[in-house]
């Protein structure tokens, strides 16, 4: 039998901190969809709260499967947590709800190029290239969504 090399810590780290983003985004959706009209019995079918929840549930059972998966030998993996291991969720996180925040005010064809840009930068992808990148997909979901199946983005920004 071969053995197991040992975990390594820094990759633990990084999986409680994809964790604990991924806590955070469940509990939103939860939050946001608790508003949402439900129907009161099955023979009429789900409320559109259900399809949210049900992939924030799955997310949720995926996030612990994670932290299951890491806690194969070294226990206390998540002592070292940082601001430097944080940062990536954090960042993809809080740019996402900037993002919902401004779509209205902004329009489509502006806030979604800023938002591939920003996360792409985060990724660490070249300016040139996340700038190139932004633009074409953000052409390609006008394309697939307000042409194709005809579903209106708001693309004109809320102060023209």
């Amino acid at each position: 039998m071969s053995e197991r090399s040992p975990p390594n810590s820094r990759s633990n780290r990084a999986d409680v901190a994809l964790c604990v983003a991924l806590f955070v985004l469940v509990g939103v959706v939860f939050w946001i969809s608790a508003s949402f009209p439900t129907t009161d019995n099955l023979a009429k079918g789900f409320g559109v709260d259900f399809l949210p929840r049900f992939y924030a549930g799955a997310i949720l059972l995926l996030a612990f499967a994670i932290l299951w998966q890491g806690r194969r030998d070294d226990e206390d993996a998540a002592e070292g947590i940082t601001f430097r291991v944080l940062a990536r969720p954090a960042g993809f996180l809080g740019t996402m709800f900037a993002y919902v925040l401004a779509l209205p005010h902004l329009g489509f064809l502006l806030a979604t190029p800023a938002l591939l840009f920003v996360l792409m930068l985060i990724l660490r992808v070249p300016p040139l290239r996340a700038i190139t990148a932004a633009l074409g997909l953000t052409a390609g979901i006008y394309g697939i969504f307000d042409l194709g199946l005809n579903v209106p983005l708001p693309v004109i920004p809320d102060i023209l």
